[in-house]
């Protein structure tokens, strides 16, 4: 699940580029909606602040911060 999340993230500048060649902000939407699925069925399988190891909750917890930021960045792209 967390690499699922990481992949499309990643993804993330291929996505806002093919936006300004293409014109559709349709793509962000799309884009928007996948990464929020992922992150969901992440929420909700694996413990974040309760995970078993301190190393494991750090990453889980940046992991959390780097979604929250690529959705907010998006959001912000819509208008």
């Amino acid at each position: 699940e967390e690499m699922a999340i990481l992949r499309t993230i990643y993804r993330f500048p291929e996505v806002v580029a093919a936006v300004g060649e293409q014109y559709g902000p349709n793509l962000i939407c799309g884009f928007l909606f996948d990464l929020a699925q992922k992150y969901n069925l992440f929420y909700n399988q694996y413990p974040i602040i309760k995970a078993e190891t301190a190393e494991l909750r750090s990453f889980r917890l940046s992991l959390t911060c780097a979604t929250g930021q690529v959705i907010n960045n998006g959001l912000r792209l819509l208008g």
